[in-house]
């Protein structure tokens, strides 16, 4: 005598089963407003310090132009003095010092490779620190305007709220948050290099070296994703409100 057993269904728990607990969340939503309070106080802190600093060294990120020869006098890697070529190339650049008309000779200096090189000058300017690090400045102050939201965010997903009004917004301000910050790190430091080479006199098509600027495209790929993000919490919270009509 055989009994045939009937198949069971697969159990369905681990779809039920929460990615996050809401205890992780607010300990998650914690750390976030905890690292926003920290990045806010170091990044103007670490501004307000650069302007502490006016007459001492500032370092400035500059490039050499590929269809000219940066060609000064000071002293070579070797440690002697004579005439210093430096050419747009693979090969490493050792810090040397190099002399500019009214500038001493051992107050200007480059160290690098290839096409992007670091330039370093003693006498430096207020405005000259405060952009330099100006950049460190508003991503501060952004991540720590931008911990507040997500820690909104994030506990209103603990609460089981996540479609809660406000969210979308939120969200959206995010994303602008981090354009803001990309694009201020990306130009407050271009526009305090310009302001130093001008010091130096290296301004203009003649000279050697230039600043530009160069985009952070990863972190900008971050605004669309956060902007579609804030569209489907939006839809999400009208498809609540509509479900709460119904009731």
């Amino acid at each position: 005598m055989t009994q045939n057993s009937r198949p069971t269904a697969p159990k369905a728990w681990h779809a039920k089963r929460p990615f996050a607990s809401p205890g992780m969340i607010r300990r998650l939503a914690s750390t976030v407003m905890l690292v926003g309070i920290v990045a806010s106080i170091w990044g103007v802190a670490y501004d307000i310090n650069g302007a502490t600093q006016a007459k001492a060294e500032v370092a400035v990120a500059v490039h050499l132009r590929p269809e000219r020869a940066l060609k000064v006098g000071g002293t070579t890697p070797a440690g002697t003095p004579g005439t210093v070529l430096v050419q747009d190339g693979p090969e490493g650049l050792g810090p040397f010092a190099f002399t500019i008309p009214a500038i001493p000779g051992d107050s200007v200096r480059l160290d690098g490779h290839g096409h992007t090189v670091t330039l370093r000058s003693w006498g430096s300017t207020v405005p000259e620190q405060l952009l330099n690090r100006g950049g460190f400045a508003v991503v501060g102050l952004c991540v720590g305007l931008g911990a507040v939201w997500l820690r909104r965010v994030l506990t209103s997903i603990a609460e089981g709220r996540p479609f809660q009004p406000g969210n979308a917004a939120r969200i959206a301000g995010m994303g602008a948050l981090v354009a803001l910050a990309t694009l201020a790190n990306d130009i407050l430091p271009v526009i305090g290099g310009h302001l130093v080479l001008q010091r130096l006199g290296l301004i203009g098509p003649s000279s050697p070296i230039y600043v530009e600027v160069v985009p952070s495209l990863g972190l900008l790929l971050m605004v669309p994703f956060l902007l579609v993000l804030a569209e489907a919490f939006r839809r999400g919270a009208e498809l609540a409100n509509e479900l709460e009509g119904l009731v």
